[in-house]
């Protein structure tokens, strides 16, 4: 997948090549203003994943005969995953979570001048 990054005022002639490229899942486009990240285009394909990622965190996993989400329901189970939660995000404050501190410094190179 290509990340293409695009100044504020190279968007809107770009507008139609690039929901193109985001619509067939060629891309994602990061919007810069003053070198800045601002904002990004993704497809809704990627948006779901995101938000069943942010659900499995906070939730738990699907159950695929229900369709619902254990920590949703069920109280115990939800104190659980809270404990987990509250863990992740004390190893995250450390720096001990590998995978989100190498996410965080991808960030960070988007916010880096162009």
């Amino acid at each position: 997948m290509e990340y293409i990054t695009v100044k504020t005022t190279d968007f809107r002639p770009r507008l139609t090549e690039l929901l193109d490229k985001v619509e067939t899942g060629q891309a994602q486009v990061i919007i810069k203003r003053y070198g800045r990240a601002r904002a990004a285009l993704i497809s809704f394909d990627d948006l779901f994943r995101i938000w069943d990622a942010v659900a499995d965190e906070v939730d738990g996993p699907e159950d695929p005969k229900t369709g619902l989400r254990a920590g949703s329901t069920n109280p115990d189970i939800k104190q659980q995953l809270a404990a987990q939660k509250a863990d992740r995000d004390t190893y995250r404050a450390l720096g001990q979570d590998k995978q989100w501190t190498r996410f965080w410094a991808w960030v960070r190179t988007l916010h880096s001048s162009d």
